[in-house]
């Protein structure tokens, strides 16, 4: 087993070195087995490598079938793979959650570029409901882990319900839930986000804000939420202030001049609580 991970680095640096041009004749199919299963990797250049290596193949070059496809998004999803281990904490589990998640993201977005889609709207939403159910579940936040590398997977968590978010699919409570989702995630008392989680998860909001299917009232109650804390200089609150102000820097143009006096008003009402 493990000299056919490193077999695998190997082939992968060299692939990286070309550019990301795979070999001629490569069996995108079979390979993509190779590389997802490294996604689950505790070495952390070969997850690298490999979290690149799924998204040339997929998403960027189009190598794997939509057959394969069809059968990866469902495998992805299982309790083998992206819900296996979730709920236990400092555990090596977290790496495998934290990569597969963007394997998903990379079908999902491969999906849209398509002329004819491959996944159906069921098949869209039981994905985003694993991925949702991850994010909410998650109690392993650590973010960089030595020597594991990066496990971070509440902002990569994030990164792929933003694929989703963009994705028509997903309707108005699909989108409700994400946002609920990110508020309860940010009110948490037992970490605090310091390696760029709010500035992820922000994004992610307005990108569920430019499908311009949430009232100005349902976000300006959503945001409401967030000063439902007790008023005082603790983890919530310096996690709280950090996604507030990361939103108002990520809002722009329309957005920005629909949605930011809300965000302002509840960054000034909890900076006068504190």
């Amino acid at each position: 087993m493990m000299k056919h991970k490193q077999d695998l680095k190997a082939r992968l640096n060299e692939i990286e070195k070309q550019g990301w041009q795979f070999p001629e004749g490569v069996d995108a199919d079979r390979f993509v087995d190779e590389v997802i299963d490294a996604l689950a990797s505790v070495d952390s250049d070969l997850r690298e490598l490999a979290l690149t290596a799924s998204y040339y193949l997929i998403e960027e070059q189009g190598l794997v079938s939509d057959a394969k496809c069809r059968l990866l998004l469902p495998e992805l999803i299982s309790e083998k793979r992206l819900l296996k281990g979730l709920g236990k904490i400092d555990d090596d589990s977290v790496f495998a959650r934290a990569f597969y998640v963007y394997a998903v993201g990379s079908l999902i977005d491969y999906n849209k570029q398509v002329t004819k889609r491959i996944f159906t709207k069921d098949e869209i939403l039981a994905a985003f409901e694993a991925v949702l159910t991850c994010f909410n579940g998650e109690i392993d936040l650590r973010d960089y882990v030595s020597p594991q590398g990066w496990a971070h997977a509440v902002a990569h968590y994030g990164d792929n319900l933003g694929v989703f978010a963009e994705d028509g699919a997903l309707e108005h409570t699909h989108l409700m839930a994400i946002l609920t989702a990110i508020r309860d995630k940010i009110g948490i008392s037992v970490h605090q986000y310091r390696a760029g989680e709010d500035r992820r998860l922000a994004g992610v909001v307005t990108k569920v804000l430019e499908r311009g299917l949430i009232s100005e009232d349902e976000f300006s109650h959503w945001l409401g939420g967030f000063l439902s804390a007790e008023n005082e200089l603790n983890t919530v609150h310096y996690n709280t202030a950090n996604f507030l102000w990361s939103m108002r820097f990520m809002l722009k143009d329309d957005l920005k001049e629909t949605y930011d006096q809300y965000v302002r008003d509840v960054v000034i009402k909890l900076l006068r609580s504190a």
